[in-house]
């Protein structure tokens, strides 16, 4: 429900330090003997078309999550743990899927970045293709094409100086992403796809 996040004061969250890049919602719960109540809650809680659902760590849980952001602003996930599953291995799932969640956010900026690189380019694309083409001609003075194209060159190397830092987090964010996924060991749950799979045909392209 998205009415849970208002446990926060409003003053007190316009008080936090610092800009919001994730806002996650986990809900735990005990794992139900009939997966088939589970899989009600999760139907009732998550969009159907999108959910992805894995039992993970060797059985201990079960985690679900359609990657939307609720109209409260935060993405939402459901672990049910078997019982007398201990709190450090609940604790344990939790932190992967705030890692999750928190490194596939940041690493979208740099697909932010790069829309905006893309204009820049194109900008460039038509004076590099009117300067090569007028080599041949007599009628632009050498030292003004070669003038020209160092200007090309030059703001080329500032966006790449400017990118590459984002760029190069980027992939950083990529990789933490997959490895924490990897370290859920998951298994498939009802013919559901997975963290996996689902990041592979949403985030992927992305990347």
């Amino acid at each position: 429900d998205p009415a849970e996040a208002e446990v926060f004061p409003e003053d007190w969250l316009a008080q936090a330090p610092g800009k919001r890049v994730a806002a996650i919602l986990i809900r735990v719960e005990i794992m139900d003997r009939d997966e088939a109540v589970m899989q009600e809650r999760m139907d009732e809680w998550f969009v159907p078309e999108s959910i992805a659902v894995a039992r993970v760590v060797d059985g201990a849980a079960i985690v679900a999550s359609d990657f939307r952001i609720d109209p409260a602003g935060n993405m939402r996930f459901v672990v049910f743990v078997r019982p007398k599953t201990g709190p450090r291995r609940i604790g344990r799932i939790v932190q992967r899927l705030c890692e999750i969640e928190t490194y596939r956010a940041m690493s979208m900026l740099g697909l932010m970045r790069a829309r905006g690189l893309t204009e820049r380019l194109n900008g460039l694309d038509p004076r590099l293709s009117a300067l090569v083409s007028g080599l041949d001609g007599v009628d632009r003075p050498a030292e003004a094409a070669l003038h020209e194209l160092l200007t090309i060159s030059a703001e080329l190397e500032s966006l790449a100086v400017l990118h590459s830092f984002r760029f190069g987090a980027t992939g950083a964010y990529e990789a933490i992403v997959n490895q924490r996924i990897a370290a859920l060991r998951e298994e498939r749950v009802a013919g559901r796809q997975t963290f996996a799979e689902f990041m592979m045909r949403r985030y992927d392209p992305a990347m």
